[in-house]
């Protein structure tokens, strides 16, 4: 037995929704913001959807900048 716990990723409803509007966005190319509360995956959905979905090899690349309230623009 083994395995890392931290990556343990649980669906719920709402992720699976959630998932699937971004995954519906991409395959359009359109474009999407995701506002919601704090702690409810936000950023891991959409890190995850990115990170399976455009590869390098598939001419993709990405850079992933996170934000949170104490950023600042000074």
């Amino acid at each position: 037995m083994g395995g890392d716990y931290t990556n343990l990723m649980i669906p719920t409803s709402d992720s699976i929704r959630n998932n699937f509007f971004i995954k519906l966005a991409m395959d359009h190319k359109f474009h999407l913001m995701i506002c919601g509360p704090t702690g409810t995956g936000k950023t891991v959905n959409i890190i995850n959807k990115i990170l399976k979905i455009c590869k390098e090899d598939d001419g993709y690349t990405n850079c992933i900048t996170s934000f949170s309230g104490q950023t600042t623009a000074n």
